[in-house]
């Protein structure tokens, strides 16, 4: 399943952005759909659902219970402040929270993002989503 969003981001000098973000679901016969958000200016929908089938095989040879996922947002994250990164994030998770979640997609950091992105998407997953699991919904 490959779905796509425009994200609506309000820059810090009041400009509003909409930045392409994708996040495809290859194949969940495994477990969860599992793998990373890429934030780089040249990620394609072409790359992000080879990089998802290739989670799947890599998945399955290894015998790891998850299927095979992948997010990309294409931006330069060098270009954005870190208020800016963070509202990134939190759209991000909003726009695709009803297919992610620790029974359904596990997102992972890949390409610019790392540890901090991932917290910053799971606090937003964990305020969308008041008193339900949280923990296992991003992997750092």
């Amino acid at each position: 399943m490959f779905t796509n969003h425009f994200l609506r981001v309000t820059l810090e000098n009041g400009k509003v952005e909409r930045i392409p973000s994708f996040r495809v679901q290859h194949n969940n016969m495994l477990g969860p759909y599992k793998g990373g958000i890429r934030f780089h200016e040249s990620v394609s929908e072409d790359e992000v659902g080879n990089l998802a089938a290739l989670m799947t095989l890599k998945n399955a040879l290894h015998e790891v219970p998850f299927g095979g996922g992948k997010g990309g947002v294409i931006i330069d994250p060098r270009e954005y402040s870190v208020k800016e990164l963070n509202l990134i994030c939190r759209k991000y998770v909003q726009y695709f929270s009803e297919i992610l979640g620790p029974d359904k997609d596990i997102p992972a950091p890949d390409v610019g993002t790392g540890d901090r992105e991932m917290d910053w998407m799971m606090g937003e997953y964990k305020s969308i989503h008041p008193g339900k699991p949280y923990r296992g919904s991003f992997t750092r």
